[in-house]
């Protein structure tokens, strides 16, 4: 409208009556009173006087939320680490478990057949190579020997020989799960990885799992262990730096750098040399603070703002996604940390912009306060152009509605005419097929067959299209509807027709409504005949319909756990012709869904989907506000 508008005060004026415009627009311009510049800086001046406390205000308040702000951004940027970290663990323990009860397990342990050991070591060589995340696999008998492994060999992994087999009775991790009961996992300290008595280069970040192997009789015959690759874990607390405004920090309980200010500062435990490397050695009072907490936190020392969230090792039971402390302390805290200069620095950007907007807004203000004196005149013209323009667009509409109704009928009667032509075609290959049939071979008969199935095909899509324009024609009747009563109908009648169907129908109250019951009878007919279709191949389907509320509006569904389809596609659901299962596995024209939408749009609403592939669908849909009758 504003690009119509601006076009038309543009518009070429007759030469005719050209002058007299530009005679009394210089009149005016001339004869502007003496008072105009002065009324302009008295308007002028109260506006500029107002924005200015307006920014100075917005300033102030802005300024002493961007604390508030900062402080949230890293409570949120810790709960997503914590939230990742404790993902990982609940992942990494379920997976021990689920090597635990691997049944060729408990098979091999039982027949120690050699057969069954290589079918056990491809299974874990097939596990470590999938998940990529483990760097060893490992089964450890009760005397603490390693008696089947698999390395991850950086992304080449490798069955481990016998003799290359250690001992590792003297681990903590072995003579911990050891004394565990069935269901229940260890979790190791997070360290370097260790071989052979030399720790590994490049260091391996490594937290292990073990979970120990009761037989069916429920003796205890040994211990799965998994070498989590802890540096992914590591890498996305350090992706927290990156997205907030300071840095992000990894701590043990002792107050170590597992991720620090860099690398030569981190496994200060591990390296005799940095034994004086810690967090807790930089800053004690955070540190102080920290160690005693078994509650996420934040507070500031010396000017740097600390967040932190304590992280606590499961003790025997699976972990959840929570993290439910299985000791008194934490094993971990992740840590970030915000500087008073990084603080300092975002005060700074926040008065440059405020500044450059206050700057922009009183020049606006300038200008505002010396156009107003021709506001009026310029207003008058923009009114009679908008009048002019509306009942231009009114025509235009008008001309509109005429076209699309020629439009619908020449559809209609298109549809019509070429059903006599189909039915002959159908007619005469069935003659062919009953009067020739011994004058025509296999390929002959198959041929007239599918010319019948084509042209039967071609019948219902014009049928469907017929009844598309009739529904698109229709005027619209209203009267009070019970949608839930047509559903029952519907279904009752879908039963009849396909008694061996195992189908399992819920349907909602009463679900009154205002509009035209035979237009809504065909748009839920629609509906419900797809989810009677899509659910075919389920053993049991289960199809709903109900209503439920958005904003404070009734919302009414037709539910489903037949097929579905990809979300990707929703675009292209309620076109005419548009399919998103073949034909030869769910028959239709295509054409259902295009007249379900321009029967709820005659209502005045909108109707759109939800789904799944495989998991069924729902259609939603919407009539006009205030469409819902009387209960």
């Amino acid at each position: 409208m504003t690009q119509e508008l601006d076009q038309a005060m543009v518009t070429p004026v007759p030469a005719n009556k050209a002058r007299a415009p530009k005679l009394r627009l210089a009149r005016t311009r001339w004869s502007l009173p003496s008072k105009v510049p002065p009324r302009a800086v008295l308007i002028f001046l109260p506006l500029a006087l107002i924005a200015g406390l307006v920014f100075h205000l917005l300033y102030t308040i802005q300024l002493s939320a961007t604390q508030r702000v900062i402080a949230a951004g890293q409570n949120q940027l810790v709960q997503v680490g914590y939230t990742a970290f404790a993902s990982t663990l609940a992942t990494i323990a379920n997976d021990a478990q689920f090597i635990a009860s691997e049944p060729m397990l408990e098979r091999w342990l039982s027949t120690r057949d050699s057969g069954d050991r290589q079918i056990l070591l491809a299974q874990y060589y097939s596990f470590v190579a999938h998940r990529a995340i483990y760097d060893q696999v490992r089964f450890i008998g009760l005397d603490g020997r390693e008696q089947l492994r698999v390395d991850w060999n950086s992304g080449k992994p490798q069955v481990v020989r016998d003799d290359k087999l250690q001992n590792k009775a003297d681990r903590a991790y072995v003579t911990q799960t050891l004394k565990l009961n069935v269901g229940q996992v260890y979790l190791s300290p997070l360290d370097l990885n260790v071989e052979n008595g030399v720790l590994e280069q490049p260091i391996k970040p490594t937290l292990r799992v073990g979970a120990p192997i009761f037989d069916s009789d429920g003796r205890e015959r040994g211990l799965i262990v998994l070498n989590y690759l802890a540096q992914r874990s590591l890498d996305r607390v350090q992706r927290l730096a990156t997205e907030g405004q300071g840095d992000a920090w990894l701590v043990d309980a002792n107050g170590y750098w597992l991720l620090g200010p860099s690398p030569s500062q981190e496994w200060g435990f591990m390296f005799p040399e940095r034994k004086n490397d810690s967090f807790a050695r930089d800053f004690p009072g955070a540190w102080k603070k920290i160690a005693s907490s078994t509650n996420s936190g934040q507070f500031s020392v010396d000017g740097n703002l600390f967040t932190y969230a304590p992280i606590f090792q499961p003790n025997g039971d699976l972990p959840d996604e929570d993290l439910t402390p299985g000791s008194t302390m934490p094993s971990w805290f992740l840590v970030t940390r915000t500087t008073a200069s990084a603080v300092s620095a975002a005060n700074q950007t926040l008065m440059q912009g405020y500044l450059i907007a206050l700057s922009v807004v009183v020049l606006l203000l300038a200008g505002i306060a010396w156009i107003i004196a021709h506001h009026t005149v310029k207003r008058r013209e923009a009114e009679q152009q908008v009048f002019g323009l509306n009942e231009q667009l009114a025509r235009d509409n008008a001309a509109l509605e005429t076209a699309n109704r020629e439009l619908e009928s020449f559809s209609y009667s298109v549809s019509h005419d070429l059903r006599a032509p189909l039915r002959s075609i159908d007619g005469f290959s069935q003659a062919l097929l009953e009067d020739y049939a011994d004058s025509l071979d296999a390929g002959g008969q198959d041929y007239l067959m599918r010319v019948r199935n084509a042209a039967q095909r071609m019948g219902h899509l014009i049928d469907d299209l017929i009844k598309l324009a009739r529904v698109t024609r229709s005027e619209l009747t209203t009267d009070d509807v019970d949608l839930s009563e047509i559903a029952r109908r519907i279904l009752a009648d879908l039963q009849r027709r396909d008694p061996q169907r195992a189908v399992e129908i819920v349907i909602g109250a009463k679900a009154p409504v205002q509009g035209d019951a035979h237009l809504l009878n065909i748009a839920l007919q629609n509906l419900l005949e797809n989810a009677w279709k899509f659910t075919a191949k389920r053993a049991v389907a289960v199809i709903e319909f109900g209503e439920t509320e958005q904003d404070g509006k009734p919302v009414y569904f037709v539910r489903d756990n037949g097929a579905g389809f990809e979300m990707a596609h929703v675009g292209k659901l309620f076109g005419v012709f548009q399919r998103l299962h073949a034909v030869s596995d769910f028959e239709g024209t295509g054409i259902g869904l295009a007249t379900v939408q321009r029967i709820v749009y005659k209502h005045g609403g909108r109707v759109w989907a939800e789904a799944e592939r495989d998991r069924g669908a729902t259609f939603y849909f919407v009539l006009r506000e205030g469409g819902k009758a009387a209960a």
